[in-house]
C-alpha cells in the first residue's frame, strides 16, 4: 500500500467517524452532495425541490469545491465546505445525507447515527457496486491498484450500506438490492429527479454556462441537433479516438443532413486536448456541465452503455446506440446486467452503420425507441415527472 499524507489522514479520521454517533440529530436538516463534487444529477434536482417547496427543512450543500459552494451562497443558498467549521456543523446536524453515489459524496467522517439516502446516478447497464470487478482484489497488483482497493473496501466497510436507495424498477430492485447489499424494505421504486427539468422549469436549475449552451443549441444554423454522450472506460483514454470516427467525413455527413453533433463525454473522463474540433456541425460541450437542462433541445441522441439512454427515451425521442468496442468493454471493463445484443437488438459498431442509424432515426416518423419498448420497461416502472416530489414524501414517511 502507498503510504501518503492521504492514506494517513484517513487513518486518524476513522475513530471521528465513531465518535459522530454521539452528536444529536435533527430530522429537520439533511445535506446534499454530488460526484465530482459539482451542482448536478439526482442530488441537485431533490435539494432543489426541497429549497423551493419545503420551507421547514434546512436543505445544506456540502462540496469539496469551494468555488461551487461560493457560488451557490452567492446564489441565495445554503452551502459550506465539506470540512470548514460550519460544514462540519451542519454534517453533525443533519438527520439525512443525500447523494448519489455514497456518503463519501457530502462527508461520511461525520455521519454517525445519520441516515444514508443513496439516488444513484442512473440505471447500470454495466455491473456496479459488488458486481463491479473492482470490489475484488485487482488482477494487476501494482502499488496504486492496491491502495486504491484497500481504501475502496475500507471505505465500502465503514460506510455501511444505504439506509434508502432509490431503484427505478422492479427488475433492478434485485439488482441493486445484491449491489450495495441493502436489505429489501430499504428500497424505494421511483422514478429519478433529475428526470423531472425534462418537462417542466425548476428554480435554480439552469445556470448561466447551461444557459449559453441551450442558447447555442437553439440558435445553430442547421434543423436538427445531435447529442452524443459516451460512458467512460474503467481503462482510461480518449473515448473518440478509441470510436474510430472520422470527424471530416463526419461532418461532411451532418453537414449532407443539416445537423449539428453536439458531444459530451463523461466527467471522469480527461480528453486529451489533441483532438481538434474546428468543424462547423460538431461541437464540444463542457464534461462537467449538467446535461439534463439541455436534453428537451435535443432531437436524437447517440450513446453506448450510458444509461441516459433510459432517461432520454422517456421524452419519446429516438436514440442510436453506438458500440464500437462492445467486446473489449465486456472482457476488459465491465461485464452487464443482460444481454447487449438481445435488449439492444439494433446497434452500430462503425461509423457507416452510425451515419445509417442517425438518419433513420432524423427520419423515422415514429419513435424508433419503440423497438427498444422492453429495453425501456424493464428500467422505469413509474415514467412520469414528478419524482422529486414523490421521494420527499418517502422520505418524510420513514423518518417520521
Amino acid at each position: 500500500m502507498i503510504i501518503t499524507k492521504k492514506t494517513i489522514l484517513k487513518s486518524f479520521l476513522i475513530p471521528v467517524f465513531f465518535l459522530s454517533f454521539l452528536s444529536p440529530r435533527n430530522k429537520k436538516v439533511w445535506v446534499f452532495g454530488s460526484t465530482g463534487y459539482q451542482f448536478r444529477d439526482n442530488s441537485k434536482y431533490l435539494f432543489l425541490y426541497v429549497v423551493n417547496n419545503c420551507p421547514e427543512i434546512t436543505a445544506v450543500w456540502i462540496s469539496r469545491n469551494k468555488t461551487l459552494v461560493a457560488k451557490l451562497k452567492a446564489e441565495g443558498y445554503k452551502a459550506e465546505y465539506y470540512m470548514s467549521l460550519a460544514g462540519i456543523k451542519y454534517l453533525l446536524k443533519a438527520y439525512l445525507y443525500i447523494s448519489e453515489a455514497g456518503l463519501a459524496i457530502t462527508n461520511f467522517w461525520f455521519s454517525g447515527g445519520a441516515m444514508n439516502v443513496n439516488l444513484w446516478h442512473g440505471i447500470p447497464i454495466k455491473k456496479i457496486g459488488i458486481g463491479n470487478k473492482r470490489f475484488f482484489f485487482p488482477k494487476e497488483k501494482t502499488l496504486k491498484n492496491i491502495s486504491e482497493w484497500f481504501w475502496f473496501r475500507v471505505i465500502s466497510i465503514v460506510e455501511r450500506n444505504p439506509d434508502f436507495l432509490l431503484v427505478t424498477s422492479q427488475f433492478y430492485r434485485s439488482i441493486m438490492r445484491e449491489a450495495f447489499a441493502v436489505e429489501d424494505k430499504n428500497i424505494f421504486i421511483c422514478g429519478q429527479p433529475r428526470n423531472d427539468i425534462l418537462v417542466k422549469d425548476i428554480p435554480g436549475s439552469i445556470t448561466q454556462d447551461i444557459k449559453s449552451i441551450i442558447n447555442d443549441i437553439k440558435t445553430v444554423e442547421t434543423s436538427k441537433s445531435i447529442l452524443y454522450m459516451p460512458t467512460f472506460r474503467d481503462s482510461g483514454g480518449d473515448t473518440l479516438k478509441l470510436s474510430g470516427l472520422n470527424l471530416e467525413a463526419l461532418n461532411k455527413f451532418l453537414t449532407e443532413i443539416d445537423a449539428t453533433l453536439w458531444i459530451k463525454f463523461h466527467p471522469v473522463e480527461a480528453l486529451r486536448g489533441s483532438t481538434n474540433f474546428n468543424y462547423t456541425n460538431i461541437k464540444k460541450i463542457n464534461g462537467e456541465i449538467d446535461p439534463y437542462p439541455i436534453l428537451n433541445s435535443i432531437d436524437l441522441l447517440v450513446t453506448d452503455y450510458s444509461s441516459i439512454c433510459f432517461d432520454f427515451a422517456l421524452m419519446n425521442k429516438p436514440v442510436v446506440f453506438y458500440a464500437f468496442d462492445l467486446e473489449t468493454f465486456l472482457n476488459k471493463h465491465r461485464d452487464m446486467y443482460f444481454d447487449y445484443k438481445k435488449i439492444i437488438p439494433k446497434f452500430a459498431k462503425n461509423q457507416e452503420q452510425l451515419q445509417s442509424l442517425i438518419q433513420d432515426g432524423l427520419s423515422s416518423t415514429t419513435n424508433n425507441f419503440e423497438e427498444y419498448k422492453a429495453f425501456l420497461d424493464i428500467g422505469y416502472d413509474y415514467k412520469g415527472f414528478n419524482s422529486s416530489k414523490l421521494i420527499y414524501e418517502e422520505l418524510i414517511k420513514r423518518i417520521s
